[in-house]
């Protein structure tokens, strides 16, 4: 059984990086189609979509629930919502973060639970355990994350999702959209990727994913099933440390949230943790 978990990044500073009126309908229809292809390949599949608005996360649709008036309306609520918290308290940087904390926390809820039973005959544990491992092993488990955002400031919320996801054997899946043909906006979400076995593509230019390309781009590359995830596995990862997108051969690494810097400084920048050099 596949339980497959979307996140769509609905950020209001991030939709505004899209100045076409018709971009938000396209989206949300692009990925109603891709809500109704998941329910006709996996009819028993559990489905949750999610929108990230500013740290708030809205439950969109379910593969129960995805009638497509009632989705689009809760996707422009989610925005809504967002631009009120937004305007209250500024930009956020971790939302799609949080999107996939709560991911993780709804697919650890569906997988077969953990027999915690204490039994006396060592070889009768085993098969129960062997017989749990079996049941977890049937259920695929993946995420998938959509975003309009660049990258955060500090990777490391979304680099410690990655490896509690890597742990538990869920798979996320990435796509970013950029705004234009010369913005590459993510290096840390094909990482987040090739962490967690899943797949990406290089950001699609505008004209791939307008006019209804986008459809054809999730239906083909992000459906999780075995088979794509076979097919469209991350090839090149650009692993470069960087420091305000400029690459750093040589530099210096906080010990608390991993940023770069050329140069030493005596208070992280990111995290805010003061910074020893020991042996020098």
């Amino acid at each position: 059984m596949v339980h497959h978990v979307v996140c769509v990044d609905l950020l209001p500073s991030s939709l505004a990086r899209f100045p076409s009126p018709s971009f938000l309908p396209e989206l949300l229809a692009a990925l109603h189609s891709y809500i109704v292809a998941f329910k006709l390949l996996e009819p028993e599949g559990t489905l949750l979509v999610f929108g990230a608005s500013h740290g708030t996360v809205s439950l969109l649709s379910t593969a129960a629930d995805h009638d497509g008036p009632t989705f689009t309306e809760r996707a422009f609520q989610a925005v809504r919502d967002g631009v009120a918290v937004e305007n209250a308290r500024g930009p956020d940087t971790n939302h799609l973060a949080a999107s996939l904390s709560v991911a993780m926390c709804r697919l650890n809820a569906l997988r077969p639970a953990a027999s915690t039973a204490v039994l006396a005959a060592d070889d009768t544990f085993s098969k129960l355990l062997q017989t749990n491992k079996t049941q977890v092993a049937q259920h695929v488990q993946s995420v998938f994350l959509l975003s309009l955002s660049p990258d955060p400031v500090s990777p490391l919320p979304m680099l410690t999702i990655a490896f509690s996801a890597l742990q538990h054997d869920i798979t996320i899946s990435t796509l970013s959209l950029p705004p234009t043909k010369e913005t590459t906006d993510s290096l840390l979400l094909p990482q987040v990727t090739a962490l967690t076995n899943g797949v990406t593509m290089p950001p699609p230019k505008p004209k791939a994913w307008s006019d209804g390309g986008l459809i054809s781009i999730l239906l083909t590359v992000f459906l999780p099933s075995p088979a794509t995830l076979a097919a469209n596995q991350p090839e090149f990862i650009d692993w470069v440390a960087r420091e305000g997108g400029e690459e750093v051969s040589v530099g210096y690494v906080c010990g608390m949230c991993t940023n770069v810097t050329k140069a030493k400084v005596s208070r992280c920048q990111v995290c805010g943790k003061d910074v020893e050099f020991v042996n020098e």
